[in-house]
């Protein structure tokens, strides 16, 4: 959001309008969405471009970046929180 809160960007993400979703955003404008029943955390770069993106996670219900960039989910169906390694556009490239 800009200093009057309107949105700086967007994009479209397919998602059942009943679905669970997490969001995170991480210093570089990066964005963390979680899918509770897709299993599915997908992290987007600013421009809203897919940059990775994991499956088979058993209700992530929570998505948040640590200090170091990496990015900590909560897995609901586990009972346990995860790090995942972090992932920039630059080192997809």
């Amino acid at each position: 959001l800009d200093a009057n809160g309107n949105p700086l960007r967007h994009w479209l993400v397919p998602a059942d309008p009943e679905e669970d979703l997490a969001l995170a955003v991480d210093d570089a404008g990066q964005v963390a969405l979680a899918q509770a029943g897709r299993g599915r955390v997908t992290l987007f770069d600013v421009a809203g471009r897919v940059i990775a993106h994991r499956d088979h996670l058993l209700a992530p219900r929570a998505v948040a970046f640590a200090p170091d960039g990496t990015l900590l989910v909560v897995e609901a169906g586990e009972g346990r929180v995860r790090r995942l390694a972090r992932v920039t556009a630059t080192t997809r490239e």
